[in-house]
């Protein structure tokens, strides 16, 4: 029995652990998804941020050429104001090659700010990439960290099933010993009935022996008593007989010629 509560004893033991080990699997669990969740959105936002870049730095190239283009008008309106500058057209085409000047300073500023833009975009892609390694860095790791907690888990489970089993064997061994201990008592019982029955029994015999012993005393004092009468019986017919035997031996009386007076042959 004290067995059996030891072993029940460690079985709730262990599932408490076991529990407790299923709750912090569950949460490492849920903090893994979490995690993944996550790394999911910083990889998606990182593609995001590369595609700005690289849209910005497509932009950043096409301003440049734009840029070079228009300077390159500028300064073929330059050169055309300068060679018209004694005709009568030369006010045209200095108005179109200040145009042109202005169209290249504006093509400029645009792909300058393009550029930056580009490196901008460039630099937001990179930490997006980084905080997107970390992420899933992390996403590695709370998956590491649940799947040793699920395996935890099952070792607990093992545990808690192996003390079950423990403590249902102990149970039905405690059980069988006491039906052997109720059986035992039976049998205790059964010998102490039929040890009194037969102390019982010894007593009814020793009651009856004494009986006995008094009546054999009773019939040797009457046998002794006859053996004395035969014995005295015996004497007087002794007695009764020596005459008897003494007349035998003398034979009969002679008789005589005469008889005697009275007798008659």
């Amino acid at each position: 029995m004290q067995q059996a509560q030891s072993d029940q004893s460690q079985a709730a033991a262990d599932a408490a652990t076991a529990q407790t080990d299923a709750a912090t699997a569950a949460t490492k669990e849920q903090a893994a998804t979490t995690a993944e969740t996550a790394a999911a959105t910083a990889k998606q936002n990182a593609q995001a941020q590369d595609a700005a870049a690289s849209t910005a730095r497509q932009n950043a190239s096409d301003a440049e050429q734009q840029q070079n283009a228009l300077q390159a008008k500028a300064g073929a309106a330059d050169a055309y104001a300068d060679a018209e500058s004694s005709n009568s057209d030369a006010g045209q085409a200095q108005q179109a090659a200040t145009q042109a000047d202005q169209d290249a300073a504006d093509a400029t500023t645009a792909a300058t700010g393009a550029q930056q833009a580009a490196t901008d975009a460039t630099g937001k892609a990179a930490d997006a990439d980084a905080a997107a390694t970390q992420a899933q860095a992390a996403a590695d790791q709370a998956q590491a960290a649940a799947q040793d907690a699920a395996a935890q888990k099952a070792t607990a489970d093992q545990a808690v099933a192996t003390d079950n089993a423990a403590a249902a064997k102990a149970i039905s061994d405690s059980q069988t010993a006491a039906a052997a201990a109720a059986a035992a008592q039976q049998d205790a019982a059964t010998a102490k009935a039929q040890s009194a029955a037969a102390h019982a029994d010894a007593g009814a015999a020793t009651a009856q022996a004494a009986k006995s012993q008094a009546a054999a005393a009773t019939a040797a004092g009457f046998a002794w008593a006859t053996a004395q009468a035969a014995t005295a019986a015996s004497d007087a017919a002794q007695q009764v007989a020596a005459p008897a035997n003494d007349a035998i031996q003398l034979g009969p009386p002679t008789r005589t010629a005469t008889p005697l007076p009275g007798w008659r042959c």
